[in-house]
C-alpha cells in the first residue's frame, strides 16, 4: 500500500533526510503501482528543495497517474499542492 511508503518517507524528511525520502517515494512507486500519493509527495519534496525541473517532471507524472485513475479527490489535492507553489 502506498500509503506505508509516503509515511515512511515522511518520517525521513521530517529529520532531514530529504533524500532518503525521495527514493523511498521513488521505490513505492514503483512497489504499489500505481502510486499516485508517492508521486505527489515526491513532487512536494523535490519543489521543497528547490529542484523546480524534477519537480515539475514529477507533477507531469502525478497528473498521468491521476489522469489513468479518475479520483477527484486526489486530483483536487494535486492541483492544491500545486498552487502552492508558483
Amino acid at each position: 500500500d502506498e500509503r506505508g511508503w509516503v509515511a515512511l518517507g515522511d518520517c525521513h524528511q521530517r529529520v532531514g533526510q530529504n533524500q532518503v525520502a525521495l527514493e523511498l517515494y521513488g521505490a513505492g512507486m514503483i512497489a504499489a503501482e500505481p502510486a499516485p500519493l508517492c508521486a505527489i509527495a515526491r513532487f512536494r519534496t523535490l519543489w521543497d528543495l528547490e529542484r523546480t525541473v524534477e519537480a515539475d517532471e514529477a507533477f507531469e507524472e502525478a497528473q498521468r497517474l491521476l489522469d489513468e485513475g479518475s479520483d477527484s479527490s486526489l486530483v483536487d489535492r494535486l492541483a492544491r499542492e500545486r498552487e502552492a507553489r508558483p
